[in-house]
């Protein structure tokens, strides 16, 4: 089983994963490539602003990052 994934329902509400990662450094490197594409779309669906938020969550999650404080400079700063 994937320490990290992301998910989505399709057409019949069925959910379903379309990205797994094992590794702290998959998850961030899919993190970056989302908020790329983020960036590059002129109009960002909320799928996408929904996926980054839960592969942060995730992350943090994993890093042990339970303060707010933390969260938002992590938001802020990337990679600080």
């Amino acid at each position: 089983m994937a320490r990290f994934t992301l998910t989505a329902i399709d057409e019949y509400s069925v959910g379903y994963t379309w990205w797994e990662g094992e590794t702290l450094e998959d998850a961030h490197d899919e993190l970056t490539r989302l908020e790329c594409r983020m960036q590059e779309t002129r109009h960002p669906s909320h799928e996408l602003e929904a996926a980054i938020n839960s592969l942060r969550d995730q992350i943090w999650e994993a890093e042990g990052v339970t303060d707010t404080v933390d969260k938002i400079a992590d938001v802020l700063f990337p990679g600080g």
